[in-house]
């Protein structure tokens, strides 16, 4: 019986060392495939055409509605990365969740357009009522530090209203409101429906008479735990996103498709608007000064807008 005893000992032992020495010689694969959350807007398109088109990536789009999804989603692990505006990004760090910058994929996509012929400068704005939404945030305060250069007060010199971008933008296309700061696609939309609205200028440009920074207003984030172990697939992710992002430059009737297809955004707009969307990807090495003058810029005027303060060195990723 005790002969029994230890014959079976002696076998479970030899199927445990195989097991063990089969493990050990399976190699650590990294993961092979990403999921990332993006913004129902056209700038998230490239995401799209890499989810459909590569062969390098297996990228996994999903849509998020509000930032609270997207938070939730990135601290509980349910995703590897996202397409995010660049203070919320800091915001989400400020907050401790563990995220990286990996790269700016968008540089402002901001217009101020009217219905008012006479509107056709910084001058002819004065005493004029303008609609600013989203109160406190980028773009108004992108807004106000160029208004400031131009020697216009929005409290004294500038009749300002607020609302929500989709409100204000059907504000004028119903020809209820004459002047607004508005962001793509909306601009387009409003364009393509009334016929008396005019771009008076791009606030990207007027930006880079004034700064030599761009504005780095929406960023690819990354979970923390997530890039330190898959460097080479991130690395593999911003080639084929650039890739993406000139493919799509060249061909904006693909870009509608796209559109069509996961935003269900009509190809009119989608056609009317890529084109100024100013996306042009770039590795977070190549942009850092750019983000820090711009984070400062917005910490000036309301420092809840990046959580409070500038991120640390750790906020950006590195190879």
């Amino acid at each position: 019986m005790e002969y029994k005893n230890l014959s079976a000992t002696k076998y479970f032992i030899i199927i445990l060392l195989t097991v063990l020495m089969f493990l050990i010689t399976i190699p650590v694969v990294a993961e092979d495939s990403i999921k990332i959350s993006v913004s129902s807007s056209p700038s998230s398109l490239p995401a799209f055409y890499i989810q459909d088109n590569s062969d390098s990536v297996d990228l996994n789009v999903s849509i998020h509605r509000s930032r609270n999804v997207v938070i939730s989603k990135l601290m509980q692990g349910e995703i590897e990365a996202a397409l995010l505006s660049t203070n919320e990004a800091v915001k989400l760090y400020n907050r401790g969740v563990e995220v990286q910058l990996l790269g700016i994929h968008n540089w402002g996509l901001f217009y101020l357009l009217t219905t008012n012929q006479d509107i056709i400068n910084w001058d002819t704005l004065k005493n004029k009522k303008l609609y600013i939404p989203d109160k406190g945030g980028p773009l108004d305060i992108v807004f106000q530090e160029l208004a400031a250069k131009k020697n216009l007060d929005l409290k004294n010199d500038l009749k300002v209203e607020r609302g929500k971008m989709r409100e204000v933008a059907q504000l004028m296309i119903n020809n209820m409101a004459e002047t607004a700061v508005i962001r793509e696609p909306f601009a387009s939309q409003i364009i393509l429906n009334n016929d008396q609205s005019k771009i008076v200028f791009d606030i990207q440009d007027e930006w880079e008479k004034e700064y030599n920074f761009r504005i780095a207003q929406s960023a690819l984030v990354v979970r923390k735990d997530f890039a330190e172990k898959n460097k080479e697939l991130l690395l593999k992710l911003e080639k084929e996103y650039q890739k993406a992002v000139k493919n799509l430059g060249k061909d904006n009737k693909l870009a509608a498709d796209l559109a069509l297809k996961y935003l269900e955004l009509s190809p009119e707009v989608t056609l009317k608007s890529y084109p100024e969307l100013n996306l042009n990807y770039q590795n977070i090495a190549e942009v850092k000064k750019e983000v820090i003058s711009y984070l400062e810029v917005l910490k000036s005027y309301n420092k809840e807008t990046i959580g409070g303060r500038l991120p640390d060195a750790e906020f950006y990723f590195s190879y």
